[in-house]
């Protein structure tokens, strides 16, 4: 039985992976005018971005590396489809204004630190025909494509790696980077910076996900959110450093502050790397209405007896903005992640003001107040409970949510994370 709980803390008494009984401790609260403290807080952020051109670090040339989800470029260009025919810095801004997140998150920060950056989506065949085009370089586009236009700017995703690499290879060698930053390490292993080894400094790879089947050893550096693959990537004689994910608080000013449209919400990817995940989901579906963003496919045998609204993938801003219109949103992280919590969402969905229900990990309180800033679940019954208990409870749903939204800007935006990066940068010896 549930007692009538005041805000703010959660405190589970019982066995620590099967909780019998669900107490809330009444700490003194103070109401406050949240809207003001947002905006006090990311006058604070904007202060914090502006610490790191007061230090002496080497100035250093980036070059970041990723993908984008073929799903949303494709929503994208088909949309503004003017957008192919811009420049490939116009295109590149245009993206960033999405906030899809990507590695180019780390861009605005690390340039505010005095550092100058390029940042490419490897896989975007629009841009990179484009880049190919303004540096006289088409004839690599035209031998490594299995098909080739600029009219419709087509270079055929039946050979996409072989494009993808080979543009990418010659961006690195016009640029020559200090850094070669790569976040998807599947298509840029150790082959790949072969081939580009004399023309960067060193090469440093993120990687918080399934692990890739082949070679890393010849990045320098791996960066990870999940301390059990920081101690993978070293037991390989790869050298490895903790480094947590963050939110962009830029992306605040493009939302609109409408009324809750959605109660519990999930929005993201389900798969075979998802098990625990998809065994959650369909437990919460069978008893409260969830509404979903995302792939099909997940609810097995048990669709009858599930109350989802389906709604189309979203990323971006869309999904930011989805997020915030949501009363809750359900996390759960991948199953590699072990014991330890790491994901973007704990950031996103905290960092828009809407109040975050997690899986509990070992180290969810090294960043946030539990049953404070967030709430935390140990199983499928316990999540159940309190995804119930706090849409019924509205005030301190809200109080949940606009603490922990006040400590992502206060401690968890990737201007404060670049500083954590370039002091790894600089320890190494860049």
């Amino acid at each position: 039985m549930l007692l009538a709980p005041h805000p703010l803390r959660v405190c589970v008494i019982g066995q620590l992976h099967a909780p019998s009984k669900l107490f809330i401790v009444r700490p003194h609260t103070t109401k406050i005018n949240t809207r003001i403290a947002v905006d006090s807080l990311l006058m604070l952020v904007e202060t914090a971005g502006q610490i790191g051109k007061k230090r002496e670090d080497k100035q250093m040339k980036v070059l970041l590396i990723d993908t984008f989800y073929k799903g949303f470029l494709n929503g994208v260009y088909s949309r503004q489809q003017d957008l192919a025919n811009r420049s490939f810095l116009e295109q590149s801004n245009y993206l960033d204004g999405t906030f899809f997140p990507t590695a180019n998150y780390w861009k605005s920060p690390l340039e505010k630190l005095g550092h100058e950056v390029f940042s490419i989506a490897a896989n975007n065949p629009f841009a990179q025909l484009r880049w190919c085009i303004e540096n006289d370089r088409q004839d690599i586009a035209r031998q490594c494509a299995d098909k080739y236009s600029y009219g419709g700017v087509s270079v055929g995703y039946g050979n996409q790696q072989s494009w993808v690499k080979a543009i990418t290879a010659e961006q690195i060698r016009t640029f020559r980077p200090d850094i070669l930053y790569s976040v998807d390490l599947n298509i840029f292993d150790s082959e790949f910076l072969d081939g580009v080894r004399p023309y960067y400094g060193i090469a440093v790879g993120q990687h918080a996900a399934a692990l890739p089947r082949h070679c890393l050893r010849k990045y320098d550096l791996i960066v990870s959110s999940l301390p059990n693959q920081v101690a993978h990537f070293r037991s390989l004689g790869i050298r490895s450093e903790y480094l947590r994910l963050a939110f962009d608080h830029r992306l605040l000013s493009h939302l609109k502050s409408n009324s809750k449209l959605y109660g519990l919400s999930f929005l993201g990817q389900v798969s075979q790397d998802h098990l625990r995940r998809i065994a959650l989901l369909r437990e919460l579906a069978k008893n409260i209405e969830l509404d979903f963003w995302g792939p099909k496919g997940w609810e097995g045998n048990e669709i009858a007896q599930m109350r989802v609204n389906w709604r189309q993938p979203c990323w971006g801003l869309d999904m930011y903005q989805n997020m915030r219109d949501s009363c809750m949103v359900f996390n759960c992280h991948i199953d590699v992640s072990g014991d330890y919590a790491n994901n973007l969402r704990l950031f996103e969905v905290t960092g828009v003001g809407s109040m975050l229900l997690n899986d509990w990990k070992s180290n969810l309180n090294d960043m946030f107040d539990v049953g404070c800033e967030v709430v935390a679940y140990r199983d499928a019954d316990e999540c159940v409970r309190l995804a119930k208990y706090y849409l019924e409870h509205h005030e301190e749903r809200e109080a949940i949510a606009a603490a922990g939204q006040a400590r992502v800007l206060r401690e968890h935006t990737f201007d404060r994370r670049a500083v954590e990066l370039c002091d790894i940068l600089q320890n190494f010896g860049t």
